[in-house]
């Protein structure tokens, strides 16, 4: 995985995730201790890879009740699927 690559596919697992769970973006946040424009960029992509820290990425693993290395195992087994919502996530954005 490239680390250019990585707050999208974070941010598209993390939503997956949290509607699985049946949270909202709210319900994340006060599970996760971040604020909910904080999950909201998260899930969209928008966090520059320097700048989304491995706190962020741990409290964001803590709200979905999973361990940060169950999360980035995630992020490395469902590569495809992640990729090819990425992509078509681009393709709406662009």
């Amino acid at each position: 995985m490239k680390i250019q690559d990585f707050p999208l596919r974070l941010g598209i697992a993390a939503r997956r995730l949290r509607e699985d769970l049946d949270y909202n973006q709210m319900d994340l946040a006060e599970r996760s201790g971040l604020n909910q424009g904080t999950i909201s960029r998260i899930e969209r992509g928008d966090i520059a890879p320097e700048k989304l820290s491995l706190g962020t990425a741990y409290q964001l693993a803590k709200g979905l009740d999973m361990k940060l290395s169950e999360l980035i195992a995630l992020l490395e087994d469902d590569h495809k699927t992640i990729l090819e919502e990425a992509r078509s996530f681009g393709a709406m954005q662009g």
